[in-house]
């Protein structure tokens, strides 16, 4: 494998390296270690060997969720109407899986029961949610409401995950 090529002649004093790449898979904290092996005869043709390790630790990759929040429609005619809302919950981690826990409505609070699939609902890199609910916006010509979704979770490692949006309501005039 690699540089390694076999049978070597190492002279007195001497010494042969070579190298092979192997990946090398795990969750953050896992520690795999590698022992190798040489062994030959010397030229009384007495058997020798030696073993050394070299151990490769795995680094967590920070975990992220994006959060984007859409409102249909944007404008509603005075005194209001009924909006919905579309919250998105993409897993932006490059290997992580992440769980999502609740996603909350500063105005309308726990959301979680309009999301697909059902909260607590896991995430493969790249995956989505969806929550999406329907509410009355009302108010005066000229209102602007404003309100934030929220999602939090843990990635596959249980370190927290959290991110949030807003969508924005025009309330309009009618002659």
């Amino acid at each position: 494998q690699g540089t390694c090529s076999l049978p070597q002649t190492i002279a007195a004093g001497g010494s042969y390296s070579c190298t092979f790449t192997q990946a090398v898979n795990g969750n953050a904290g896992y520690v795999h270690t590698n022992i190798v092996t040489a062994s030959g005869v010397d030229d009384d043709n007495t058997p020798v060997s030696d073993t050394d390790a070299a151990t490769v630790t795995i680094t967590d990759v920070p975990s992220s969720i994006s959060v984007v929040k859409t409102a249909d429609p944007i404008t509603v005619d005075e005194p209001g109407g009924l909006v919905t809302f579309t919250v998105t919950v993409t897993n932006t981690s490059t290997v992580d899986s992440v769980t999502i826990n609740t996603v909350t409505d500063d105005r309308f609070g726990d959301v979680s029961a309009s999301c697909a699939p059902a909260l607590s609902a896991t995430i493969a890199p790249n995956g989505t949610i969806t929550c999406t609910f329907t509410e009355n916006i009302t108010g005066n010509a000229g209102y602007v409401h404003t309100n934030v979704a929220t999602a939090d979770g843990v990635d596959d490692d249980g370190n927290p995950v959290s991110a949030n949006d807003n969508a924005v309501v025009t309330i309009t005039d009618v002659a």
